[in-house]
C-alpha cells in the first residue's frame, strides 16, 4: 500500500515482524506493506484440501485413507493434525473458564503409543512417559455433556492430581470467606458440583487436594465379564457404589 502521492519508491529493509518496509524517493516517507495472515502457518496446502482432510479424520477415516481421497501427503496430514490440535487446545483453554457444572464424571480411556506396554524395556519405562500404555483422561458433565478438560498421559497418581487441579481451576469456586459465619448466618461449605470416578486408588486424594469440602464425591466400580474376542467390548455384569 503506497502511503504518499509519489510513484517512485524503493525498499527500505524490514520491520520486526518481517514485513517489507518502503521509502519514497522524493518525500522520504516510509510505510510497511503488511502481508496477509496465513491460516495454515508455513504449510502451503490449499485451505479447501485441509478442511476436507479434517472432515475425513473427524468422521473416522484413517490417515492413509484421507491421503488417497484428497491427494495430500500423509506427512502433511500429520502436520495438520498437530497444528489444529494445538490451536484447539489453546481455544478450549481460554474458553473453558468460569463454568458451573452439576455432576462431573471422570474416566480414563486406554490406548498405546509406539508399542504395547509389555514390549517397553525397563529403561524406557524409567525414562520415558510417551511410549507404551497411554490413557486419555476425560471429564464430562452429566447434564450438558460438556468436557471442560482432558489429559493425555500415564495412569498415575501425579496425573490424577494434575487433572483434578486443572478441572477445579475451570469451575466457579466460592470466595475464601464464603464458608465463614456472617450476617447472622451459620457458616458452612457450599457444594459446587458432584464428582463420580472409577475405583482408581489415586482419585480420593486428588479430589480432596483440588476441591476440598466443596464437592460431593462418590466412586462407581463396574464389574465386567471377559470378552470372547480381543479388543471387543466386555459385558458389564454388576456395579458397586461407594459414597
Amino acid at each position: 500500500m503506497i502511503a504518499c502521492a509519489h510513484a517512485e519508491y524503493r525498499t527500505n529493509g524490514k520491520d520486526r515482524h518481517g514485513n517489507t518496509r518502503y521509502r519514497c524517493r522524493f518525500c522520504g516517507k516510509t510505510w510497511v506493506e503488511v502481508q496477509p495472515v496465513k491460516p495454515l502457518g508455513d504449510m502451503t496446502v490449499p485451505v479447501p484440501d485441509a478442511k476436507l482432510v479434517l472432515r475425513l479424520l473427524t468422521e473416522g477415516s484413517s490417515i492413509r485413507s484421507a491421503e488417497r481421497i484428497t491427494g495430500v501427503n500423509r506427512n502433511t496430514i500429520c502436520k495438520l493434525l498437530v497444528y489444529f490440535g494445538e490451536a484447539c487446545q489453546v481455544f478450549l483453554d481460554k474458553r473453558m473458564r468460569g463454568l458451573t457444572l452439576t455432576h462431573l464424571q471422570f474416566d480414563e480411556q486406554w490406548t498405546w503409543v509406539g508399542k504395547k506396554n509389555s514390549r517397553v524395556h525397563i529403561e524406557e519405562r524409567r525414562e520415558r512417559a510417551d511410549v507404551g500404555d497411554i490413557y486419555v483422561w476425560t471429564c464430562i458433565d452429566q447434564k450438558t455433556k460438556l468436557m471442560p478438560a482432558f489429559l493425555l498421559g500415564k495412569r498415575t497418581a501425579d496425573n490424577a492430581r494434575r487433572f483434578m487441579m486443572d478441572v477445579a481451576g475451570r469451575l466457579v469456586m466460592p470466595k475464601p470467606h464464603a464458608s465463614d459465619a456472617h450476617r447472622y448466618q451459620a457458616g458452612g461449605y457450599t457444594t459446587i458440583t458432584q464428582i463420580s470416578t472409577d475405583g482408581f486408588a489415586a482419585y480420593p486424594e486428588a479430589v480432596d487436594l483440588a476441591f476440598g469440602p466443596y464437592v460431593t464425591y462418590g466412586v462407581l466400580v463396574k464389574d465386567y465379564k471377559n470378552a470372547n474376542m480381543i479388543y471387543t467390548p466386555s459385558e458389564m455384569v454388576g456395579t458397586k457404589r461407594k459414597g
